[in-house]
């Protein structure tokens, strides 16, 4: 079937849209199959041998029924989106705003920019049914207290920002074409990586802007008083600022935050509530593991995403013929980067969990040089599972593809100094 605007929609195209719709729909199923564990599943739910007291068949049963719909249905908005995006290229409809030579210049810019404001929407639609799918599972849960409309709010306030830098990012790579010949790809590889990678680590706020929560330091209290012990026997001074999460989420955080120089802990409020003083500094410390090792880990994730950068546009470098790429294939030509560069990031995402999973490691190691009890340690690691909804083990393969910490068993494992739990023959636990 063809258009006369140039586009055409072949057989291929149509299978690409076809599968895309099945993705979106399966974005849905998960949730539809899976939901909060009755008292009939909850007693047929037997713990795996070696599970810490405290644990109990209820708190197994919910994790698993929370963490599986968000794994298969976050697999399926993943495919939703690539397949859209490869049947856009298929059709060749992005022809019709790439140029066409003539001598209206603004024009043609202004064609490919309402191009790109499209296709990031589209993005967006064909990832919105996982994204409300995700916020009633959370609210099923009791880990949020937003309303649909506080919900349906916040999701539009957080498009205007993503939309500009998205729209910034490949329109750059566009002006790359004529400037660098066939040199395109490096020069557009350098700039995105300049805009993702390098801009927020120089010119980002101190403090983040959010519509819901805000932040206030940390009032005197026996908190503060934990905390700033803490910090004299490392030798850090740093402010703490409570973030009222309990506005948007009922799980519970700590960790460092700000640019290097002006940093600061952000401490929420239902972590203050839920936590003693001691599990607070307990908790810190282990970011303080984290801050320690900051210099080694932000070299090691900007190099990773900057290979997989340059591997995507070298991909895309080649599938294009290598030659200097046409204005009038422009936006052809940006599609095609985004399905190369999703692609090295997919491929390289195993390495980036095992080099995430080895600093929590570290982390903990450094928790527990501090903790006058290694056993509080190894609570606290239960007690965040169990108010998170965290599975205490994740079996092998989605631990690898999609897992960027270490089950809570295995870091168990470093607080007993035994080896990590493995699950038993044919055995199920976790995620």
């Amino acid at each position: 079937m063809h258009n006369t605007n140039g586009y055409h929609f072949g057989t291929t195209t149509l299978i690409l849209i076809g599968l895309t719709l099945v993705c979106i729909t399966a974005q849905v199923v998960p949730f539809l199959s899976d939901g909060m564990p009755d008292e009939k599943a909850i007693a047929a739910t037997i713990l795996p041998p070696g599970y810490p007291p405290g644990y109990t068949a209820t708190d197994f049963a919910r994790a698993r029924a929370f963490t599986n719909p968000l794994l298969f249905g976050g697999i399926a908005r993943s495919l939703s989106a690539i397949l859209a995006v490869l049947a856009l290229v298929c059709s060749g409809i992005a022809t019709n705003f790439g140029g066409t030579g003539s001598h209206d210049r603004k024009r043609e810019w202004l064609h490919r920019i309402l191009f790109l404001l499209a296709l990031f929407l589209l993005l967006r639609a064909v990832e919105l049914p996982f994204a409300l799918c995700r916020f009633k599972h959370y609210h099923a849960f009791g880990l949020t207290p937003l309303t649909f409309t506080g919900w349906g709010g916040l999701f539009l306030l957080a498009l205007p920002i993503p939309l500009a830098v998205f729209t910034l990012k490949y329109l750059l790579v566009v002006c790359t074409f004529p400037l660098f010949k066939r040199s395109w790809w490096i020069a557009a590889c350098l700039l995105i990586f300049l805009i993702t990678d390098v801009m927020p680590e120089v010119v980002s706020r101190t403090y983040p802007l959010d519509p819901v929560t805000t932040l206030s330091p940390l009032e005197p209290s026996s908190h503060a008083e934990a905390l700033s012990k803490l910090f004299k026997k490392e030798g850090l001074d740093m402010p703490i600022i409570i973030l009222d999460q309990s506005k948007r989420s009922n799980t519970a955080n700590i960790y460092i935050s700000g640019r290097p120089g002006r940093e600061y802990v952000v401490l929420t409020d239902t972590f203050l509530s839920g936590f003693t003083p001691e599990e607070t500094a307990l908790a810190l410390s282990h970011e303080i593991g984290h801050f320690r090792n900051r210099g080694a880990l932000l070299l090691t994730n900007k190099a990773l995403a900057f290979l997989t950068l340059i591997l995507g546009f070298g991909l895309a470098f080649m599938l294009t013929g290598r030659g200097v790429v046409q204005m009038s294939s422009a936006m052809q030509t940006v599609m095609i980067v985004m399905l190369c560069v999703s692609a090295c990031a997919m491929a390289a995402q195993p390495l980036s969990n095992a080099i995430s999973r080895s600093q929590e490691r570290l982390a903990d190691q450094h928790a527990l040089r501090k903790a006058a009890d290694p056993a509080q340690y190894d609570r606290l690691l239960v007690k965040l599972a169990q108010l998170n909804l965290e599975p205490l083990t994740i079996p092998r393969w989605k631990a690898i593809l999609f897992s960027d910490y270490p089950s809570v068993m295995e870091r168990l494992s470093v607080v007993s100094c035994q080896p990590a739990y493995s699950l038993p023959p044919g055995g199920r636990a976790g995620r």
